[in-house]
């Protein structure tokens, strides 16, 4: 029964979690590598570290 419950807990959570980190990252693309997937307060490319341009 505790893990039952704990489960009740653990598996929304993780699921809310996910989909509120999926929504914190844009569509912006790299004019240098064009990787995609940046976070919105991100001003230099995560791949190849050039400037993002601004939104």
């Amino acid at each position: 029964m505790m893990l039952l419950g704990w489960g009740i807990l653990a598996v929304p959570t993780g699921i809310i979690s996910a989909e509120i980190s999926q929504q914190r990252r844009s569509a912006r693309t790299c004019a240098g590598c064009l990787a995609g997937d940046h976070e919105q307060s991100a001003r230099f490319c995560k791949s190849c570290g050039s400037k993002l341009p601004a939104n």
